[in-house]
């Protein structure tokens, strides 16, 4: 078997209807499958070992049409071995995805089968999946820090219910870290917290630095019910806690995300892998991101998958959640309602880059006319859209980041942030429902409005800029553009260079600049004005206005009743179906009929050419055959102004200054096809390309 690629040129596939059998050929080796699944229907994708040399730790993941990672998993359930791998995934509008058939971090080669079933849609939401069905009374906690010598009781980690945890104290910067934390939480909710020495307070919070010795227990907090429900235990010797300013306290470390992961506990929230409430698809706790990916660091802090695994991080100084994330918030606005005051201003949320500080945030935002921004030269990935909560593919949010960079953001379920601008690299911009403003600055960018009313600027470069359901404006900029609007009326205007720009439905206005460019009005009576280049303008099915200027063109009508004027240059006029208005302008320009069903014999539905330039200008009848009942293409006859005696003849009516010309297909002594050229007789056999 040829190896088959890991990337979306790949000619393999998977349906539904059979297995597919494959082989991991050396360490390191992926293979990807392209599958087509309609909108709404959900898919689980399984991949086990087969064979004479079966792999032995498979990795599945799921990518969608733009090469992003939807979810991912290497183990199928607890009670077999980990050798197979299932993912879930589906749901929104369908498309085309990416199977990645591969192994636990690339380790391993063998043989693998995979097979794809339709499987129905989850219920409920992933917000019911954190909720333990508890939650503080009060909503103005105060907060202990268990001083050194004093004890606790935690029968829970040791097994033994008369054992003790010492808690060896707190120093301030670890005290000002965590409060930092729960003002993640104050910032999303009506929770606030102060620090207080009373030993009864709400939260009791221990710090044991030689009693857990497990780094990998990094710590815990009890619900919000039973005796325990105001102590939490953090190990200060465990992964990411780091008594220094720079080490993983500070938020998107692996310190800071533990308090807030473990606060959440006391606060109501689960994990989204516990009991039968667990996010659909997750059968264990880590690298398994269940039902379109969702059970990871980017969409809940209640996860054990930290941070965003398409952009795993090496460090427990950053690349973590630095606070509460778009399930997480929804689940705490259910249970403590929702802070209405913050960030209620025009904010700016930039990306970050090589150098800052890493970390993933969900943006809480109130109000404000708002940017998200990145200013380097990475490709990023900018993604207005807001969680849905669903269990549909963006559910948790869509992430917004920089390539290689293992932070960024997500935005909170009831927030909309106006705009987005990139960088210098090839960036993706997407819009929401609001009016947007999407800049692509440099690079190849690929801009996305989406529903509402929305600017679209593409900047320099070659971008790629669709404007979506709204009354758009797409300024495509400089470079070798393909700009769309769609259903609204839109305003599109090219830049310098070979532009494709494209109207769909609604009444649009589209220009061009210099450069060979493509104009398509389509639906909608349009107006389209060429540039100084050689432009190739298309009208579509509405009453169309049509300026082709400068340069040599090819503009086309359509179905409409289209005006039409070709400027300056040896222009080639196409008036398709419906009484058009056609217009040479400047220039050797040739009027081309290719259907007698261009210009109707009739005064009302018949087109008409105004400045007919004899001895310049052409009429181009020879796509036309002129006897149907002759074997082959006949051309015509030009009979002058003589009556017409037989098939195939083209003759002259010139009444008032104007000429009809007409055509008889069919010798039946009426014309098939008329065309009046205003302001001129005296038309000969010269004038025409038969």
């Amino acid at each position: 078997m040829s190896d088959i690629p890991a990337n979306a040129a790949t000619t393999a596939t998977l349906g539904f209807d059979r297995a597919v059998s494959g082989r991991l050929d050396y360490s390191g080796d992926r293979d990807w499958f392209r599958i087509d699944v309609a909108a709404g229907d959900w898919v689980k994708v399984t991949q086990r070992a087969a064979g004479s040399d079966p792999l032995e730790d498979s990795m599945i993941r799921v990518y969608d049409a733009d090469g992003r990672l939807i979810t991912a998993d290497d183990e199928l359930n607890t009670s077999t071995s980990n050798t197979d791998g299932a993912v879930t995934f589906g749901g929104g509008a369908g498309g085309t995805y990416f199977i990645e058939a591969a192994s636990y971090r690339n380790y391993y080669s063998g043989d693998y089968k995979l097979s794809a079933d339709l499987v129905n849609a989850p219920s409920g939401n992933p917000v019911e999946a954190l909720d333990s069905g508890t939650q503080r009374s009060d909503s103005n906690i105060t907060v202990h820090f268990v001083t050194g010598g004093q004890r606790a009781k935690f029968g829970y980690l040791t097994g033994d219910t008369q054992d003790d945890i010492r808690s060896e104290g707190w120093s301030s910067y670890e005290k000002s870290r965590f409060m930092s934390a729960l003002d993640t939480i104050t910032a999303v909710t009506n929770l606030t917290f102060t620090q207080t020495t009373d030993k009864n307070a709400d939260f009791q919070v221990v710090l044991d630095t030689n009693e857990l010795n497990n780094s990998g227990l990094l710590g815990y907090f009890y619900l919000p019910s039973g005796t325990r429900a105001s102590v939490g235990v953090f190990n200060g010797n465990g992964l990411g806690w780091d008594d220094y300013a720079g080490g993983g306290l500070e938020a998107g470390g692996l310190g800071f995300s533990t308090i807030v992961h473990e606060v959440l506990h006391g606060l109501g929230l689960t994990h989204p892998h516990d009991s039968d409430a667990a996010i659909p698809g997750v059968d264990t706790p880590f690298r398994d991101l269940g039902a379109n990916g969702l059970n990871q660091g980017i969409f809940t802090a209640m996860t054990y998958n930290s941070g965003y695994a398409d952009q795993p991080t090496y460090s427990n100084r950053s690349g973590y959640e630095s606070g509460p994330m778009a399930l997480d918030i929804a689940a705490l606005q259910d249970l403590y309602g929702a802070n209405t005051s913050t960030a209620t201003g025009n904010n700016t949320y930039v990306l970050p880059d090589l150098g800052d500080t890493y970390r993933w945030q969900a943006i809480w935002d109130a109000g404000g006319n708002d940017t998200m921004r990145y200013d380097g030269a990475r490709d990023s990935i900018i993604d207005l859209r807001a969680a849905s909560l669903t269990y549909d593919i963006g559910g948790g949010g869509f992430v917004s980041h920089a390539g290689g960079i293992t932070g960024g953001f997500t935005i909170a379920n009831g927030v909309t942030i106006e705009n987005a601008v990139g960088g210098i690299g090839d960036d993706r911009l997407i819009g929401n429902s609001a009016a947007n403003t999407l800049s692509g600055g440099a690079g190849d960018d690929d801009l996305r409005g989406g529903a509402g009313n929305d600017t679209l600027n593409g900047g320099a470069d070659n971008d790629r800029l669709s404007g979506g359901t709204g009354r758009d404006t797409i300024d495509a900029g400089s470079g070798n553009d393909v700009a769309s609007g769609g259903a609204q009326d839109d305003l599109i205007i090219g830049g310098a260079g070979n532009d494709q720009l494209t109207g769909n439905s609604g009444d649009d206005v589209i220009s061009a600049a210099s450069g060979a460019n493509t104009i398509l009005g389509r639906g909608g009576a349009d107006r389209l004005t060429g540039g100084t280049g050689q432009d190739r303008i298309e009208g579509g099915s509405g009453a169309d206005v049509i300026d082709g200027q400068g340069a040599d063109d090819t503009v086309i009508g359509g179905r409409g009743d289209d005006t039409i004027d070709g400027g300056d240059g040896d222009d080639v006029i196409k008036g398709g179906m419906g009484a058009d208005l056609l217009i040479g302008g400047l220039g050797a320009d040739r009027f081309v009929f290719d259907f007698v069903t261009d210009s109707a014999p009739n005064s009302a539905l018949r087109d008409a050419i105004s400045d007919f330039a004899q001895g310049q200008d052409k009429i181009d009848l020879s796509a036309i055959d002129a006897d149907r009942s002759a074997v082959g293409d006949q051309l015509f006859v030009f009979v002058g102004t003589d009556a017409f005696d037989a098939a195939g003849q083209l003759r002259l009516d010139e009444q008032a200054g104007d000429t009809i010309v007409q055509l008889d297909r069919d010798g039946d002594g009426f014309a098939d096809m008329e065309v009046l050229i205003t302001g001129i007789t005296g038309l000969t056999s010269e004038d025409f390309i038969l």
